[in-house]
């Protein structure tokens, strides 16, 4: 059996995946293996969804080449495979041929692979799910504007294999009734709406474990002086609707004088310099839905473990004799160098029964591959690509009624999936690769005076001011359509000629 190598510098680690699975694929051919060995065929079909995934990461960065060359041609040099043969032909493969490729060795593992494991020893492993959402998710892929060219046949297939999954019977969206239990879905390992996980022990190596890799660096006050990670911007924290389902607006805006803090050039001491400000005393998080809550920490939330729970402070003084609060930016009693830039915290996926200062018990926390919601809103895209608007609403609000929400209507359809399947992904890892199959990246990504934040005044008399920072947090510039595909190293352009260095500008 030939092997399939994905070539290049940015690749090395895609590159050992798809070469381990290549190997052992190698050895066991699934031709030779009969029925009757169980777990044999379950090992085969777990290496061919790895070599399957690993394809379809690298496909969504920028394209691969299809290698196969015998092992004679092969030897590996520390974490890469290198050809050490001059006769290097292959070039980028095209979109819709990886995708049926991926799609053909999915099938190959949804023929082997269980619904479910019958001994709790195998739990985590993958299932005929996993292969299925990889599949769908590929499909998905393959019919949207940035992968070629979108057809009627693509979407249909597409709309088919998230449909597969949902017709399933084995996965489930869990009913919840408050914003406390809609964010333990993202910590729960039993969570019946997860297909695939990647679970962590807890007795985990103290540096290697999510704990450290994950909970703690983005918690607001967990022992690590303000380790805020991953910051929500102003832009996505608004976007967050009502609770009635209807469009948030920043209301009471106004003009207030206050005192701001700077540091005298001359002396190099802190001094107050007055200023007038427009912002709003009426917090820009009353009365949201319930997903804000579990997805977003900020000024005032609840958070920390056992008797360090307290109520988040995220505001800086408004006028002199006013302290920072201790998870601002200004706050100087401590290393809070990493502390929140947008006067918010990501919440989602953090256990707030966890103790995060152990450094002896690590957390569970699973990182979720696939999960139900996802198929939902996959297959909702699909129909509205294909023309069938009522079919498309029905699982849009499937996702919204879990959450709480009235039904969308229907008026701005694309909008309203859009503003769903951002809201309930939220940083899990689609936005960013949503917008690039749909070709909007220079439109989100381009914008003036983006991203910016939140900033927070405290007054003497206890008063919150809250003011949309303008001030870009960053310089971001999305140029089209070179941006879209991640580069290939100019050293391997050198030793793979063919292997073109603009992929796929369409």
């Amino acid at each position: 059996m030939k092997r399939n190598i994905l070539k290049g510098a940015f690749w090395v680690l895609l590159s050992i995946s798809t070469v381990s699975c290549s190997d052992f694929l190698d050895i066991n051919p699934h031709d030779s293996i009969s029925d009757a060995a169980v777990w044999e065929n379950m090992d085969l079909a777990e290496a061919f969804l790895n070599n399957c995934y690993t394809y379809v990461e690298g496909e969504n960065e920028n394209g691969v080449p299809f290698c196969s060359y015998t092992d004679e041609l092969f030897h590996r040099t520390g974490y890469a495979t290198e050809v050490y043969d001059s006769d290097w032909v292959e070039t980028r493969a095209d979109m819709d041929d990886v995708a049926d490729f991926i799609v053909k060795d999915c099938e190959s593992a949804i023929e082997k692979l269980p619904l479910k494991y019958e001994s709790s020893d195998d739990f985590g492993r993958a299932t005929r799910g996993a292969a299925m959402a990889v599949k769908a998710r590929t499909l998905l892929y393959k019919a949207s504007p940035l992968f070629g060219e979108p057809s009627t046949e693509k979407w249909q297939e597409a709309a088919k294999a998230s449909k597969d999954i949902i017709d399933l019977g084995v996965y489930s969206l869990p009913t919840v009734s408050s914003s406390e239990e809609y964010a333990a879905l993202f910590y729960n390992t039993q969570n019946p709406e997860i297909i695939f996980e990647k679970l962590y022990n807890n007795k985990g190596t103290y540096g290697s474990a999510l704990h450290y890799l994950f909970q703690s660096p983005n918690g607001p006050y967990n022992g690590y002086n303000g380790w805020g990670v991953w910051l929500p911007t102003y832009d996505i924290v608004n976007a967050f609707q009502n609770e009635d389902g209807s469009k948030y607006t920043v209301k009471g805006l106004a003009s207030y004088n206050i005192s701001l803090p700077s540091v005298d050039p001359e002396t190099n001491q802190i001094i107050y310099k007055d200023a007038t400000i427009e912002a709003t005393e009426i917090k820009p998080w009353e009365g949201r839905e319930m997903r804000f809550y579990a997805n977003i920490l900020y000024d005032g939330a609840m958070w920390g473990y056992g008797d360090d729970n307290h109520a988040i402070a995220i505001y800086e003084p408004g006028e002199e004799g006013v302290l920072p609060g201790e998870q601002s930016p200004s706050y100087t009693d401590g290393e809070y160098w990493n502390a929140t830039q947008t006067g918010y915290y990501m919440r989602k996926f953090l256990d707030p029964t966890y103790d995060q200062y152990s450094e002896t018990i690590m957390d569970t926390t699973p990182w979720i591959f696939f999960r139900l919601a996802e198929f939902y809103l996959n297959y909702a895209e699909c129909q509205i690509e294909l023309g069938n608007k009522d079919e498309a609403l029905k699982y849009i609000n499937y996702i919204r009624n879990r959450a709480l929400l009235p039904d969308a209507l229907g008026t701005y359809i694309r909008a309203e999936y859009e503003y769903e399947r951002m809201i309930e992904l939220m940083f899990e890892g689609q936005r960013f690769f949503d917008l690039r199959r749909w070709k909007k990246m220079e439109t989100i990504y381009s914008q003036e005076n983006w991203p910016t934040g939140l900033k927070i005044y405290k007054l003497k008399d206890g008063t919150l001011l809250y003011q949309h920072n303008e001030n870009p947090l960053q310089q971001r510039k999305f140029v089209s359509p070179q941006m879209y595909w991640m580069p290939v190293p100019r050293y391997e352009l050198n030793k793979c000629p063919n292997l073109d260095g603009k992929p796929y500008e369409n």
